[in-house]
Formats: C-alpha cells, sequence, structure tokens
C-alpha cells in the first residue's frame, strides 16, 4: 500500500500510540477520547471513501466505523494487563 491510504493510516496508528504513551505518562481522562476519536474518523474516512456509494451513507459508515474503532481501541486498553484475553481479543 502507497499513497494516501498508507500515509493516513501510518499517522492514525502513531496518533494512537502517542495517546497511548501521553495517557500513561500523564493521565488524558476526556482528552484521551477526543484524539482517538479523531484518529478513529481518520481511519474510518480513508477505509470507506473508496467505496462508491451516495454519500449520506459514506458519512453514516464513517461515524459508525470512527465509533467502533474507538470503543475497540478502549476496550483493548481496559484489558492491557491481561495478556492472554488481549491476544485472543487481536
Amino acid at each position: 500500500m502507497h499513497g494516501t491510504v498508507a500515509r493516513t493510516f501510518a499517522v492514525s496508528v502513531a496518533a494512537f500510540a502517542a495517546i497511548g504513551l501521553a495517557d500513561d505518562l500523564a493521565g488524558l481522562p476526556a482528552t484521551r477520547l477526543v484524539l482517538q476519536g479523531l484518529a478513529s474518523f481518520a481511519i474510518a474516512a480513508v477505509l470507506v471513501a473508496r467505496l462508491h456509494l451516495p454519500t449520506v451513507i459514506l458519512t453514516a459508515a464513517v461515524i459508525v466505523f470512527a465509533v467502533w474503532i474507538t470503543g475497540f481501541v478502549n476496550a483493548f486498553n481496559f484489558m492491557d494487563g491481561v495478556n492472554g484475553i488481549s491476544g485472543a481479543h487481536a
């Protein structure tokens, strides 16, 4: 994968890593959720943009996927200390 999709995905994954590190070091309760939502929105928008569907459906899909990605990241973060469950979840 090259181009915009790969760069956006890589930057968003790096953003998730930076958010997690900052949260572990300083604690970012509400800010973390907003930052994760923005990174999730970027990933969802890039993944859905290539579909040839009406704008309303694309917008709904981006919102649903962004919420799902944010929830998935937070669920995985919650299970961080339980390696077996985290591995199965991944």
